[in-house]
């Protein structure tokens, strides 16, 4: 009977990917934590705005003022990807944490200039301004639109 011995190689690329792929994985198990959603920023709030959001049937997505049935904006179907994507996210933490609310979420403008979209029923939010220019001016529109409207904006103050 003859022994088969096979020979190794160190492979330094196939050595480095196989470190970073394990350490990817650790770092996304620890980094799991205890779910606990991130730290807000420390800057006063300047403006702020309550939101919905319905869904049409035909794919329309209906931007509200708070709970109300008072339209704000309408994004058809095929516009809209980023503030779609956005909400997407913070109804998934809901879904994660068993919450069947359809209440509303916060549109804040920092004085910093920085817009915040976060969930009161979560705590978790989305500095908006890491997208770029164009996806905070979709929401910073939605500010705008409920002054000219003369809706409400919930201003808050130390």
């Amino acid at each position: 009977m003859r022994a088969v011995v096979l020979q190794v190689r160190s492979n330094p690329l196939l050595l480095s990917l196989s470190a970073m792929i394990i350490i990817s994985l650790l770092v996304g198990l620890i980094g799991q934590g205890n779910g606990e959603p991130p730290a807000r920023p420390n800057a006063e709030i300047t403006d702020a705005l309550v939101i919905g959001f319905r869904d049409s049937s035909d794919g329309t997505v209906i931007v509200t003022l708070g709970d109300t049935d008072q339209e704000l904006a309408v994004f058809e179907s095929g516009e809209g990807f980023f503030l779609r994507g956005a909400v997407r996210t913070l109804v998934h933490e809901r879904k994660i944490r068993n919450i069947k609310s359809r209440s509303s979420f916060e549109l804040e403008k920092l004085k910093t200039g920085s817009l915040l979209l976060s969930d009161p029923m979560t705590g978790y939010w989305i500095a908006l301004d890491a997208f770029g220019r164009d996806n905070v001016k979709v929401f910073q529109d939605l500010l705008d639109k409920s002054k000219t409207q003369h809706y409400f904006n919930l201003v808050v103050s130390d």
